[in-house]
């Protein structure tokens, strides 16, 4: 009896528990609001190779974007550097002592000379050794010989003439520069070289020293215009000589030639140092 109703109460504890059950109201699962990334599938995927290539492309932009502007900056600086150059050398010039300046247009202008006169006096030097080699020969060999010295000199006269009457008659006193010529001095480097050895006698000397050094560089130059010029002068006379008797006889031009290449040789006004 016991057993019957427990199964009884078993049962009806059971169909209860299934009518419960029947009666929960399902409530449907929480979703996470931290959003999902998906990848897409219409974008592939990066490969390291081409992460770096985008990079340094992109860095090799940003340099170029940024190298047109530094280099323009650059050669700006360059420009303004070299007008402050020009600009302190005219300051300079302005504010320098007058007998400095004066120093320096005296001495390069009386290396130039003295450069030209040993260039010149070694041309005279020339012509006394071959007079002296002819004077063996016969008359009608020293003649020939005679005609190819003078036609020698004039043409080596010729070359280094130009350049002297051109800075006799060019040089302004007022100018601090002089246009140096002859072989010697054409060389760029040269010229830099001798403004630099002036440059450095200049500050051995005193504003006293300078004034005295001036005063003997004035008359050495001077001296030193006055020989190339007579020089110049007699050169030209033997050529217009030369031409002139062009047409005499064999004996007259022998002789005058003759002659005036002695007078040349024999002057000591014309050889000894100025």
């Amino acid at each position: 009896m016991h057993e019957g109703n427990l199964s009884t109460r078993t049962g009806s504890m059971c169909s209860s528990s299934g009518n419960s059950n029947n009666n929960i109201i399902k409530i449907p699962r929480r979703t996470s609001v931290t959003p999902v990334t998906q990848k897409s599938s219409l974008v592939p995927p990066l490969s390291r190779k081409s992460l770096c290539n985008n990079t340094t492309t992109i860095s090799s932009s940003n340099e170029a974007t940024t190298s047109f502007p530094s280099d323009k900056l650059r050669r700006m600086s360059t420009l303004f550097s070299i007008d402050r150059a020009k600009a302190r050398e005219v300051i300079m010039a302005v504010l320098e002592d007058p007998a400095r300046t004066e120093f320096k247009r005296l001495k390069i202008e009386n290396d130039s000379l003295t450069s030209e006169w040993k260039q010149v006096r070694k041309i005279l030097g020339q012509l006394q050794a071959d007079y002296e080699t002819s004077r063996s020969l016969d008359p009608l060999r020293r003649f020939k010989h005679l005609q190819g010295m003078v036609k020698r000199i004039v043409m080596h006269i010729r070359i280094t003439e130009p350049s002297s009457l051109k800075k006799f008659s060019t040089h302004s006193e007022n100018s601090s520069e002089i246009t140096l010529q002859g072989d010697v001095l054409q060389s760029e480097t040269k010229v830099k070289e001798m403004e630099k050895r002036v440059g450095q006698m200049c500050d051995n000397y005193s504003t006293e020293e300078l004034t005295i050094q001036n005063r003997r560089l004035n008359e050495s130059n001077e001296r030193l215009e006055n020989r190339l010029q007579l020089i110049i002068q007699t050169i030209n006379e033997l050529d217009n000589l030369y031409n002139s008797i062009k047409n005499d006889g064999f004996i007259k031009r022998y002789t005058t030639l003759k002659d005036a290449v002695k007078r040349i040789v024999t002057n000591n006004d014309l050889y000894d140092n100025p």
